[in-house]
């Protein structure tokens, strides 16, 4: 897997929406895309038949690498542009982490954690707090809590503000502090459409945990 990005990185096909140029300006890793009629020959780079299968089924889909601190890749994202499909695939060594995305900024242990659902979510968040992670499903699996729990003493629950999201009482147990949700769906909608009422809100989060705000401008 790679392989294959490092090939389609070195084909300049990189996206170059604002999504994708926000996570490539914090994260150093541009999100590529794999592209049938530009890419098919690069298949044989890569040796996962279930990955191949989604990328020729799916024709146009995002690669997104999934980093630790440092920049080291432990994963991957692949999302079909035109619709709802995805899959997640860690690479070799890495299966004690749980696939999320925005470990790149858990740069120091203890630290509070702020878990969101998406990536644009997460995106958002870091605007005003870094140690923001996105778990990447409509629920969060046992195993994330149980990694975080090894790095932090502190998670603040912000999932989406719908059904899904408010029917967490089964992850009490984990979540070591309050929970707040946006007043539209998610946090996402703050990336795509800037509204400071979002900044106020997440301002007004940092104050009630008691924690330092890290701007990234």
């Amino acid at each position: 897997m790679l392989e294959l990005y490092e090939a389609i990185k070195t084909n300049i096909s990189v996206f170059d929406d604002p999504y994708s140029r926000a996570l490539r300006f914090k994260t150093g890793k541009p999100v590529v895309y794999f592209d049938i009629q530009k890419h098919f020959f690069l298949l044989e780079l890569n040796k996962e038949e279930n990955i191949n299968k989604f990328l020729i089924n799916n024709k146009l889909v995002y690669i997104i690498p999934l980093e630790l601190y440092g920049g080291e890749i432990f994963a991957f994202d692949f999302k079909a542009v035109e619709s709802k499909n995805f899959i997640r695939k860690k690479l070799p060594g890495y299966d004690y982490l749980p696939v999320v995305f925005g470990l790149y900024d858990i740069d120091k242990f203890n630290m509070p954690i702020f878990m969101v659902e998406g990536i644009k979510d997460c995106m958002a968040v870091k605007k005003r707090y870094k140690y923001t992670i996105a778990y990447l499903s409509s629920a969060p699996q046992e195993k994330l809590f149980d990694y975080l729990n090894t790095i932090s003493n502190k998670l603040v629950f912000l999932p989406d503000n719908d059904k899904v999201g408010r029917n967490i009482e089964k992850y009490e147990k984990y979540i070591s502090c309050s929970k707040y949700y946006s007043f539209t769906k998610d946090f996402g909608d703050y990336f795509d459409n800037y509204d400071n009422r979002y900044m106020i809100l997440l301002d007004s989060i940092l104050e009630k945990e008691k924690v330092v705000k890290w701007v990234i401008e």
